[in-house]
C-alpha cells in the first residue's frame, strides 16, 4: 500500500460525542495548538490515540419516549386547464427566477412521433404563469419546445421573443375575449411592461393581473384557440402543473386511515384545490413522518440506518433496499451531517423501484438545518465566501461570529427527525403508515441540545482560529500552496457544518487533496464521501491525466476512517498554521483552484505579497477573543 494511503499510526480511542468535546476544552486549557488539531485531526502532540467518534453510543435507548405524528407538505398536480377555485394573479412579464429548473423527481410523458420519452419537468420549458395564494403556483409548460433542439439554446427558459409572442397572441387577446373591459389594465405589449417594470437599479418588479375562478376555465380554452389562429405552433399541447408547498404545519394527524382522510381534505379546502380536480391529470403528494423527543434532545438518523427505513418507507426488498442506498448508486445522495460520517440524512429517487406505494421521491433529514436555511446560488445554507475567509482586516471573520452566536441561539432548539416521501395521491391515506416502531428507534441517534450544539461551536472555533492566525501571519507566508490548501478546507468545513458537504467537480479535487486515503474495498462506504473519481486531480498543473496513467485512481478515495471527516496533518508555527507539505500525494488540480479563489495561485500571490498586511497581535490575544464560544 501506498505510504498515502496509511492513516494515523496512533493506536485508535472510541470517543461518544460528549466525551470528544469534554478532551477538547481539557486541551485547550493547555495547548492551543492542541485544542486545534484535536478537533480538525483527530489527534494532538500531547495524544497517543487517534479519536474514533462512535456515534453509535448515543443510539436511542429503550425507554426514550418519542412523539410520532403524520402531515402533508406538498402537492404537485399537472393538468390540461387550472382548477384551483380562487383568484389566479397572472404575471403579463413572468420572473425567469422562478422557472422551473431543478429536478422534482418527477417525469411527463412526451410524444416524438411513435415514440413516448419520460422527460422530467425541469427540463421542459417553463414559466411561472401565475399565484394562487400564499403558496400555490401555477407554471405552464411547452413540451414541442423539448424536440426542436434549436430553441433549447436557452435551456428551459424561454426567450424574451417567445415570451412576447405568448403574451401579445395569446394571453392578452384571451383576457379581451373573455373579461372584456377589465382587459384595459393589461399591459398594451409585452414590451411596455417590460419597460415599467424595469428599475433604475436594472432590477425587475414583476407584476401580476387578477382573473376570478368563474373565468379560468373559459381564459384557458380561449387562450388555446388564440394560439393555434395565430399559428403559434411551439405553444401547442401546453399544459400546467399546480403547487402547494410548505403546508406540513397544518396538516399534522394521527398514524390511521381515518385521521390522514380528513386532514388531506381540509388540506384540499385550505389549498383551494376541488377534490375532484384530482381524477383527472397527474397528482402526487409529499407526505412526511416526524419523530419528536419528549425528553428534548436532538434527533439524528444514522448513516447505518438507510437501507431498512428505505425497505420499510416504500415496501421493497432488503436487496432493492441495500442497492439503493449503495453510495455508488445514481438514484442515492447521502447528507452527512455536522461533519459526522456515522450521521446522516439521504435522498432516493427510486424509480422503477418506488415499491408499493409507487414513490418518486424519498428523504431523511432533520430540522436542524432550519437554522441556517438560505438558499442563495449554489448554496442552499448560509455561505462563508473565500475572499470573507482570507479577510485580514477583521478577525474573527463577521460571518463566523454571526454563526457562533446563531449556534449559541439555537442551543435550546431539539431537532427532529424526518422522512418524507412523493407518492401518487391514490396514496395518500396508506404511505408511511406501518413502518415499525423497532425499525425507526434503532435508525435514530439521540443527543442532548447542549452538546450537539456546542459540538458544531467547537468545530467552528477551532477553524476560526486557524483563519485568524493565517490572517495575521506574513503575507508571503500566508499564500503558499499549503497554506491556501488549508484556507480552502477550512472554508469547505465552515459551509458543511450545517449543510451537505459540497463534492461537486472542483470540491472533489479539495477532498483528495486534503483527506487521507483509503482502498475502496478497505471498509464499508460510510467511511467514503464519494466513489466517483474524477480526472486530473494529481496533476499539480491542473491538466487533465488519463485515469489509466495511474491504476491507483481505480481504488484509491478519500476517506473519513475515525467517525468524522478529519483532515490528514496540519503544521502548527509560530509564522502561519498549514498543511504539512505532501509532495507524493493528490494536490489540488489548478483549475480547481480558480473555481474556489476566484483566480490562479499566481493571481493569489500577487495580490497579497503586494498588500504587506500583518496584523498585528498573539496567540494569548486570539484565545481570549473566542472564551465566549466555549462555555
Amino acid at each position: 500500500m501506498s505510504p498515502r494511503t496509511v492513516f494515523n499510526e496512533k493506536e485508535t480511542l472510541g470517543y461518544s460525542l460528549d466525551d470528544f468535546l469534554k478532551k477538547a476544552k481539557e486541551l485547550y486549557r493547555n495547548s492551543l495548538a492542541d485544542f486545534h488539531s484535536f478537533l480538525l485531526t483527530g489527534s494532538a502532540d500531547s495524544l497517543d490515540h487517534q479519536a474514533f467518534l462512535d456515534v453509535y453510543h448515543d443510539l436511542l435507548s429503550p425507554h426514550h419516549q418519542v412523539e410520532v405524528t403524520r402531515d402533508y407538505d406538498s402537492l404537485i398536480g399537472v393538468q390540461n386547464s387550472i382548477v384551483f377555485n380562487n383568484s389566479l394573479s397572472i404575471y403579463p412579464v413572468p420572473n425567469p427566477a422562478k422557472t422551473l429548473t431543478t429536478s422534482v423527481h418527477l417525469s411527463f410523458p412526451i410524444q416524438d412521433g411513435y415514440t413516448i420519452i419520460p422527460t422530467p419537468f425541469h427540463r421542459i420549458p417553463n414559466f411561472l404563469f401565475g399565484d394562487s395564494g400564499p403558496r400555490g403556483q401555477v407554471h405552464i409548460f411547452f413540451p414541442k419546445l423539448c424536440l426542436q433542439v434549436d430553441d433549447l439554446s436557452n435551456g428551459v427558459q424561454l426567450s424574451l421573443g417567445r415570451k412576447a409572442e405568448f403574451y401579445e397572441k395569446g394571453l392578452r387577446p384571451s383576457v379581451e375575449a373573455i373579461l372584456h373591459g377589465s382587459a384595459d389594465d393589461w399591459p398594451a405589449t409585452f414590451e411596455a411592461e417590460l419597460f415599467r417594470i424595469r428599475k433604475r437599479s436594472g432590477h425587475m418588479a414583476f407584476g401580476t393581473r387578477i382573473v376570478p375562478p368563474e373565468f379560468l376555465d373559459l381564459l384557458v380554452d380561449e387562450l388555446r384557440f388564440q394560439l393555434e389562429q395565430e399559428g403559434v405552433d411551439w405553444a401547442k399541447d401546453f399544459f400546467f402543473t399546480h403547487t402547494i408547498r410548505g403546508v406540513k404545519m397544518g396538516t399534522w394527524h394521527s398514524l390511521d386511515e381515518d385521521s390522514a382522510r380528513m386532514a388531506f381534505m381540509t388540506f384540499l379546502n385550505h389549498s383551494s384545490i376541488p377534490a375532484g380536480a384530482l381524477d383527472q391529470g397527474l397528482w402526487w403528494v409529499d407526505i412526511g413522518i416526524q419523530y419528536r423527543s419528549e425528553e428534548n434532545q436532538c434527533l439524528q438518523w444514522t448513516t447505518r440506518s438507510h437501507s431498512k427505513m428505505i425497505r420499510y418507507a416504500l415496501g421493497v426488498t432488503q436487496d432493492q433496499a441495500d442497492r439503493l442506498s449503495s453510495l455508488g448508486s445514481s438514484r442515492y445522495s447521502r447528507d452527512i451531517v455536522s461533519h459526522l460520517t456515522g450521521i446522516s440524512g439521504c435522498r432516493v429517487e427510486p424509480r422503477s423501484w418506488g415499491g408499493t406505494y409507487e414513490a418518486a421521491y424519498l428523504q431523511l433529514y432533520t430540522t436542524d438545518k432550519q437554522t441556517t436555511y438560505s438558499p442563495d446560488g449554489f448554496h442552499h445554507a448560509k455561505a462563508i465566501t473565500i475572499k470573507e475567509a482570507m479577510d485580514e482586516k477583521i478577525q474573527p471573520v463577521p460571518f463566523i461570529d454571526h454563526l457562533i452566536r446563531s449556534y449559541e441561539d439555537s442551543s435550546n432548539i431539539a431537532s427532529l427527525a424526518r422522512i418524507e416521501v412523493r407518492v401518487p395521491v391514490a396514496f395518500a391515506f396508506q404511505a408511511l403508515m406501518n413502518i415499525p416502531s423497532r425499525v425507526v428507534r434503532s435508525s435514530l441517534a439521540s443527543f442532548s441540545r447542549e452538546t450537539w450544539w456546542k459540538f458544531r461551536r467547537y468545530r467552528l472555533t477551532a477553524m476560526s482560529h486557524l483563519l485568524a492566525q493565517q490572517a495575521r501571519g506574513p503575507p508571503a507566508t500566508r499564500v503558499t500552496q499549503d497554506a491556501l490548501l488549508l484556507t480552502a478546507s477550512l472554508s469547505w468545513l465552515i459551509n458543511s457544518l450545517h449543510a451537505r458537504p459540497d463534492d461537486g467537480p472542483s470540491y472533489r479535487s479539495l477532498i483528495r487533496a486534503i483527506l487521507p486515503e483509503a482502498e475502496r474495498d478497505e471498509g464499508d462506504d460510510s467511511i467514503f464521501l464519494f466513489f466517483k473519481v474524477e480526472r486530473g486531480d494529481r496533476n499539480d498543473e491542473g491538466e487533465d491525466d488519463d485515469e489509466d496513467s495511474d491504476p491507483e485512481l481505480e481504488y484509491l478515495l478519500p476517506a473519513c476512517p475515525y467517525g468524522m471527516i478529519f483532515l490528514r496533518n496540519l503544521k502548527h508555527s509560530s509564522i502561519i498554521p498549514r498543511f504539512r507539505h505532501n509532495p507524493s500525494g493528490p494536490n489540488l488540480s489548478a483549475s480547481a483552484f480558480k473555481f474556489i479563489f476566484k483566480a490562479d495561485l499566481r493571481t493569489i500571490q500577487h495580490i497579497y505579497n503586494n498588500r504587506g498586511i500583518v496584523i498585528p497581535g498573539s496567540s494569548f490575544q486570539l484565545l481570549n477573543m473566542f472564551n465566549l464560544s466555549l462555555t
